[in-house]
């Protein structure tokens, strides 16, 4: 019908009785009774958690038409979009598509019109009535209701104490983001990172996780960002919202009101005569740290 009145809008451009002949490109074919399809395009063999309703996520995508034109890209822009997984945040065929997914999965989402921007299409990119798919890379995410999660990988024994508010501790680290890429490592300037504990020197889930670790200790620390460095994120190092993960060797701790400990490890049965003051003594030594770490001997 609308080609009909088209044809006959032009008048005197199409003689009478005249056989016409239409060269087509389907640009789009959709059914109100489609659903979003959703294709896996990698998802990682180890996956701890999917995305839920009402977490935030932040992810990667492509956006195009179903002939192929992009529209719009995050990756061009070299930001991540980043929202929560909830009514109005989205369109309603992304939130679907996106339910499910672990961090460092692909999918392709084929989104039907009616459940992306319908009759109205968006600005001059996208048309009205118009299937969109979304390719979609998930980079993070979290729920405002996370806390720290502290994996112990390694405890020495034994442990002589375990730390607590007010110590001054001395640690390694590796700190990534939940795609494993590093934003930062204590190891590649050969040099621990020093800091008193729960006093707020660090993030907020920083301090909480070194509470009860023992010297010689691996962790492994997820901190959600509201307990990092929340929706403004670091300077250019650490992006807004960013869940972070510190991979924790600690080296040292000790406490300002700490006296000298002293243990024997070795005492003559037969002990009648012991040093004083200024006495002069000769003594051989091994001078370490207290993970171990030979530092000298004599």
């Amino acid at each position: 019908p609308v080609a009909q009145h088209w044809c006959f809008s032009l008048g005197s451009v199409i003689p009478p009785d005249a056989t016409l002949v239409f060269d087509v490109l389907l640009l789009d074919l959709w059914n109100k009774e489609d659903k979003v399809q959703i294709r896996t395009l990698h998802r990682p063999q180890k996956c701890t958690r999917t995305v839920m309703p009402t977490d935030f996520v932040r992810y990667h995508y492509n956006g195009s038409l179903l002939e192929g034109n992009v529209f719009e890209s995050s990756h061009l822009q070299n930001s991540t979009y980043n929202t929560y997984v909830r009514e109005g945040n989205l369109i309603k065929g992304m939130e679907e598509g996106i339910l499910g997914m672990c961090v460092g999965e692909r999918r392709s989402i084929i989104i039907p019109p009616f459940l992306a921007y319908d009759d109205k299409g968006y600005g001059a990119k996208i048309p009205p009535y118009a299937t969109v798919i979304f390719d979609v890379l998930l980079v993070d995410v979290f729920n405002v209701k996370d806390d720290v999660n502290v994996e112990v990988q390694k405890i020495p024994q034994p442990c002589r104490r375990k730390a607590v508010v007010g110590d001054f501790i001395r640690y390694h680290y590796n700190g990534t983001f939940q795609d494993g890429t590093v934003f930062d490592s204590s190891y590649s300037r050969n040099s621990t990172y020093n800091t008193f504990i729960g006093m707020g020197y660090v993030i907020a889930g920083m301090d909480k996780a070194l509470q009860g670790v023992c010297v010689g200790e691996w962790r492994r620390v997820t901190v959600p960002p509201h307990l990092a460095y929340g929706e403004n994120g670091s300077g250019e190092l650490i992006p807004g919202s960013a869940v972070l993960i510190f991979h924790l060797h600690v080296i040292d701790f000790h406490n300002p009101k700490d006296q000298v400990d002293i243990k024997v490890t070795y005492k003559p049965a037969d002990c009648t005569l012991t040093s004083a003051e200024n006495d002069l003594i000769l003594y051989h030594y091994n001078c370490s740290l207290l993970d171990g770490t030979r530092l000298y001997s004599s």
